[in-house]
């Protein structure tokens, strides 16, 4: 082909002669170059299976890396949520860790731990509770530690409302303490036994005279 194109060249004038040969190079160098910028099938599956189709966020990699992913990842919408230690869920830890919150002024904790006390043993208190006629005996009072850790949460609750001064909830958990869990009596670390509903009583009555209202 090459030669009759080089035959027929050779037999037009001088000037159209100079033309065509001039579109037969510049022919042969867009050709060369194309074939030289076509990329390989390995590479164009690679982009395919792991780049343009891969889930997450390409990092713009080359066709000799390894493509990476983070993969379920929506960033920008990512949220840092509180998180509770609810590993041992016997009511004495649950209503530790709730007075321990309280002292830290963790709201949502002292929420989160007292809740879920309440949930798992209230029904076990209220038996409790119940089968008492008086405050446990001295020496006797661990054998009601669902009753006694019940009547501490919903005094926790109302130390929580009356130091956020809300009075009304404050008195609804007191009352509570009173009411269902009479007989509850919680251990102090420093060495006693002490009885929530009878403090419960006495905070209902501060409450009530405007004794924290100005604190």
């Amino acid at each position: 082909m090459m030669i009759r194109i080089s035959y027929l060249v050779s037999h037009l004038p001088h000037r159209q002669a100079g033309f065509i040969a001039l579109l037969i190079a510049m022919t042969a160098v867009f050709t060369v170059s194309a074939f030289a910028l076509e990329v390989p099938d390995g590479v164009k599956d690679y982009y395919k299976d792991n780049v343009s189709s891969s889930p997450g966020i390409s990092e713009g990699v080359g066709p000799t890396e390894k493509a990476k992913r983070q993969e379920g990842v929506d960033i920008g919408r990512r949220e840092e949520t509180k998180q509770y230690d609810f590993s041992d869920e016997s009511s004495l830890t649950l209503a530790a860790k709730a007075w321990e919150a309280l002292n830290k002024k963790d709201e949502d904790s002292v929420l989160a731990y007292t809740e879920r006390c309440i949930e798992l043993y209230e029904q076990k208190a209220r038996d409790q509770e119940a089968s008492l006629d008086d405050f446990a005996p001295p020496g006797s009072e661990k054998a009601y530690d669902y009753l006694n850790t019940l009547s501490a949460c919903y005094f926790i609750r109302g130390e929580l409302y009356k130091n956020n001064k809300a009075w009304k909830k404050a008195k609804e958990n007191y009352q509570t303490v009173i009411d269902r869990y009479y007989f509850g009596q919680y251990w102090d670390p420093r060495g006693w036994w002490w009885k929530p509903s009878q403090i419960a009583k006495d905070e209902i009555k501060k409450i009530d005279a405007g004794y924290y209202e100005n604190k």
